[in-house]
């Protein structure tokens, strides 16, 4: 009789009573062979002093692996995802080749994604995500073409009128650096609630009688959509970060495209519709109802506030990073002449021949060309490290298009209106873009986008002013046609050295050496 000794590599786990141990390695002796058969056939080999295992044959019966019940297994699979993304949230991917607070950005092996979430609790995100953005512009750009009636029925000067006008740009740019507190305080899924909800307290007060209510109910509008328009991003930033261009397409074709039906049928709502200029401007309290009942699932999320320094922090180290300025002097001048042309396009397209209905039409046009934009540009854009070359070209477009307005306003008009908006559609999507490539985590990014909301709307504040200060002064619209070909060459400049391949860190870092690249 043979005696065979095979060793064994025994790494199963038996789990008892919640507790687990690990079977060690050994040898284990088995018996003599068996005979041959009949047919000559080996029966293999019998073990000696335990029974076969069924599942594992040539294994110990009391080693054998016993499965776990399937949300044990779920759970811990979940909880090793929820380590790896932390992991890659940390990892530092590019050496520094910038200022300091910089880092060169290079796509990891594998990007963060979404977890803890069920694909209807993703799904109800997105719809209520985009249905905030579909209400941040509409009850904004409706009282541009009501103005005249707004006016005529409570006798505003023209210079209340303008800040009328004026007052939803101003709330932007004061409010903004509240909102990433605020955020990391209580959440950005319920500070978003939030500003649903005192949107529409401020169409419902604005719609009561009285310049005093007018007035009222567009300061609290005006601080609720700022508010939004911070914590968006970095929602973006926060639970998109592997789908940043694309998700930044559906928010800004959506803010845009919003924005121009805004302002596409106020006038047919208050009159053929009848309901004066006050039911124009009320009826948007209905969809920004509808946005926070379908938020309501979200804002219900527990909320713990993140774990490192706080938001202040962030933000003065923010302001003396080279990349964030960048990032916010391209902010302040696609949004200067995007209102510049949202106040005056209608009225410089009237003096060159159109009439009333066609102007209006034009700027519907214009943002119609944007959501366009919008929706080609941020997945282009998102894929690349590097978006000069897409900076420029959208510069280039802007530049055609108002060299066409001023060398001829009356001939090819539809074509210059189209190549305007789709160059400012560029413009919107590389700002809201730059913000979550720019930084590392969502935090970060809600900071930047509070430094660049604040200096950029409180400088886009001033084109309507400065270029109505034009017109009454020189006479004509061709200075301030003048003035959106400066405000395009400043957006150039600026978007060079927000489009570069780099990341904004929040930690002070040392600069890097060529020796170290």
């Amino acid at each position: 009789m043979t005696t065979v000794t095979i060793r064994q590599n025994a790494a199963s786990t038996w789990t008892k009573s919640r507790k687990s141990y690990t079977a060690a390695q050994g040898r284990r002796a088995v018996g003599p062979l068996s005979a041959p058969g009949p047919a000559g056939r080996r029966p293999g080999r019998r073990l000696v002093g335990a029974r076969r295992n069924r599942w594992a044959p040539g294994t110990l019966a009391g080693s054998r692996r016993r499965r776990r019940p399937i949300g044990v297994r779920i759970g811990r699979c979940a909880a090793r995802h929820s380590a790896r993304r932390g992991d890659d949230l940390h990892e530092a991917t590019r050496v520094s080749s910038g200022s300091e607070g910089e880092t060169p950005r290079s796509p990891p092996a594998s990007r963060p994604r979404p977890s803890g979430r069920s694909a209807l609790a993703t799904g109800l995100l997105i719809v209520g995500a985009l249905l905030i953005a579909a209400n941040l512009r509409p009850a904004i750009t409706s009282v541009g073409p009501l103005i005249g009636e707004i006016r005529a029925d409570t006798g505003l000067s023209g210079t209340a009128a303008g800040l009328l006008t004026t007052l939803p740009v101003l709330a932007f740019g004061l409010l903004s650096p509240v909102a990433p507190r605020l955020g990391h305080r209580f959440g950005i899924e319920a500070v978003l609630l939030g500003c649903m909800v005192a949107l529409v307290v401020g169409i419902v007060v604005r719609w009561a009688p009285g310049t005093v209510a007018l007035f009222g109910g567009t300061v609290i509008l005006g601080a609720a959509v700022a508010s939004a328009n911070v914590l968006l991003p970095a929602l973006v930033k926060r639970d998109y970060a592997h789908r940043e261009g694309l998700v930044t397409a559906a928010y800004s074709s959506v803010l845009g495209g919003a924005a121009g039906i805004g302002a596409g049928v106020a006038v047919p709502l208050a009159d053929d519709a009848g309901l004066g200029w006050e039911g124009a401007l009320a009826i948007w309290a209905v969809p920004a109802t509808v946005a926070a009942l379908v938020w309501l699932p979200q804002a219900r999320r527990r909320h713990r506030p993140a774990p490192g320094p706080g938001p202040g922090t962030a933000l003065r180290d923010l302001w003396r990073s080279r990349l964030a300025w960048t990032v916010t002097g391209f902010w302040a001048m696609q949004s200067f002449g995007f209102y510049v042309v949202i106040a005056w396009l209608p009225e410089i397209l009237i003096e060159a021949g159109l009439d009333d209905a066609d102007a209006g039409l034009m700027l519907f046009v214009a943002q119609v060309a944007g959501v366009a934009a919008t929706l080609t540009i941020p997945p282009l854009a998102g894929r690349r490290p590097d978006q000069r070359g897409i900076v420029v070209a959208s510069a280039a477009v802007l530049v055609l298009a108002v060299l066409g307005l001023i060398a001829a306003p009356d001939t090819a008009t539809v074509v210059w209106v189209l190549l305007l908006g789709f160059g400012q559609g560029c413009g919107l999507s590389l700002a809201l873009l730059f913000l979550p490539l720019r930084t590392r985590e969502h935090r970060t990014a809600a900071e930047l986008s509070g430094m660049a909301q604040t200096v950029g709307y409180l400088v886009a504040a001033t084109g309507p002013i400065l270029a109505g200060l034009l017109h009454d002064g020189l006479g004509g619209w061709k200075p301030t046609l003048v003035l959106l070909l400066a405000a395009a060459a400043a957006q150039l400049a600026f978007g060079l050295g927000a489009g570069r391949d780099a990341v904004l860190g929040i930690e002070s870092r040392p600069r890097a050496t060529s020796a170290g690249r």
